[in-house]
């Protein structure tokens, strides 16, 4: 019985062992207003196997904060700034053909979400025994030994990277990443000198304001310069008729 419990927890940890090892940590970006896998440069879609974690790393400022929420996962992060990162818990279920719904709870409205694709872990390929030969005859065998049951120890956790909270390794931010196509950047071509969170819809009604002011100044110079013309001359007033005698 001893034996079977010692060959039960044994079989265990390897398989543990073996789900660690093969399970890495994605790296993701979260920007304004997309989710990115680091290693694709995909925006429209994050893949990942069974047992895989995922460390989201804000690289864009917004206010409210960016957030991690898979509600059929039931992952959810505080409101992350930039330079901030979350690492999920190892992803145990596998996703339907469509993926889960990973979105960000203060910007959903602006199209901020994507799919996460969890696939199912790769089996471990089998590692063959050693072979066995056959004992001649004239060579007497020796009876196996009892083996001494060994202590159980704990098994190991299957998480690679703590979970939750962190702060981007120095020399992060300065990784270059794709402009964001309702950023500045997209709309002039031009570098911004800080990461305020401009939208495309804010950017016009800045140039359409510019636009408008410049045009009404045109006109009061217009006004201002232009000769005044002089005023029209009285009218005659026409004599009282006398009266009829």
């Amino acid at each position: 019985m001893k034996r079977l419990g010692v060959a039960l927890l044994t079989f265990a940890c390897a398989l543990v062992v073996a789900r660690s090892a093969s399970a890495v940590t994605h790296q993701a970006t979260i920007g304004n207003y997309y989710y990115e896998d680091d290693s694709q440069r995909d925006q429209t879609k994050i893949v990942v196997r069974q047992g895989d974690q995922i460390t989201f790393t804000v690289r864009a400022q917004a206010v409210p904060g960016h957030t991690v929420d898979v509600d059929a996962l039931n992952i959810h992060s505080p409101n992350l700034n930039l330079g901030d990162t979350f690492t999920t818990p190892p992803l145990s279920k596998v996703s339907p053909p469509n993926g889960f719904y990973l979105y960000c709870r203060p910007h959903e409205d602006r199209g901020h979400h994507v799919q996460l694709i969890v696939l199912a872990a790769t089996a471990p390929t089998p590692t063959p025994g050693p072979r066995r030969t056959a004992t001649p005859p004239h060579i007497a065998r020796v009876a196996p030994r009892t083996p001494t049951p060994a202590t159980p120890s704990p098994a190991p956790t299957a998480t690679l990277t703590p979970v939750g909270l962190g702060t981007a390794a120095p020399g992060v931010m300065q990784r270059p990443f794709p402009t964001n196509p309702n950023s500045l950047n997209a709309l002039t071509g031009r570098k911004t000198a800080t990461n305020v969170p401009w939208t495309r819809s804010l950017w016009w009604l800045v140039i359409a304001s510019v636009a408008l002011v410049g045009a009404a100044a045109y006109a009061w110079s217009r006004a201002v310069t232009a000769p005044q013309a002089p005023p029209p001359p009285p009218r005659k007033r026409k004599p009282p008729a006398k009266p009829k005698r």
